[in-house]
């Protein structure tokens, strides 16, 4: 079974997740999908695989715009017919961000020690000395805003620790991102699920202020 919920309307942007079991895959649920997604859907041979897929399209279709998800040659969703959408699987959790005229970005992530590890690869120096790396819950929430900001700048070559600089106070979380010699400030958002972290923000978020 599955639950699907509303996070947020915001600036234009609209954000859900659903949380299913990946173990059962409701045969009604497949009415979701049209013919070349059942066809996809088929073609993959993991259970786990087969839920993300079904789902992502259960929850879109819970948007009601009539809009269909498309993959570009790198993998990266799109939508045929207008509008923005960023989609995040984590475990039996999928997200989605979607704005009828700005890029968006959304992660949903898992509280995992992975991330205190290898924390010195995406947080630069000032960040080591201001996020407590020991706390799962911040470190969880430094990586999944920066994996959204990756997907929203869809930028080659932009290095989560280099080119994107974080801020957490309280419910909000700033980022500078600097690309091509410009230099973008955002504030991010996100909810606290206990197990997961969702982040999301769109470029409709954008403005000329930074905290930094």
């Amino acid at each position: 079974m599955y639950t699907i919920h509303h996070l947020a309307s915001h600036n234009g942007s609209v954000i859900k997740y659903i949380q299913f079991d990946n173990k059962t895959l409701p045969a009604e649920t497949l009415n979701a999908l049209t013919e070349n997604e059942l066809m996809r859907y088929n073609s993959f041979l993991s259970v786990k695989r087969k839920a993300e897929f079904l789902y992502t399209r259960v929850l879109w279709h819970s948007f009601n715009s009539g809009r269909i998800i498309s993959y570009d040659t790198k993998g990266r969703p799109y939508l045929e017919n207008g509008g923005f959408i960023s989609i995040s699987h984590s475990r039996n959790i999928v997200a989605i961000a979607y704005h009828p005229t700005h890029e968006v970005g959304i992660d949903a992530e898992f509280k995992s020690d992975k991330l205190i590890r290898i924390s010195k690869k995406f947080l630069s120096n000032s960040e080591l000395q201001e996020l407590n790396i020991l706390d799962l819950t911040q470190i969880t929430l430094a990586w999944s805003i920066k994996e959204a900001i990756y997907k929203m700048e869809n930028t080659e070559g932009l290095s989560l620790k280099d080119n994107i600089r974080l801020k957490i106070r309280n419910q909000e979380v700033y980022a500078d991102v600097i690309k091509d010699k410009e230099l973008h400030h955002y504030i991010f958002r996100y909810h606290d699920l206990g197990e997961f972290v969702i982040c999301w923000c769109s470029h409709e978020d954008m403005n000329g202020k930074s905290v930094f």
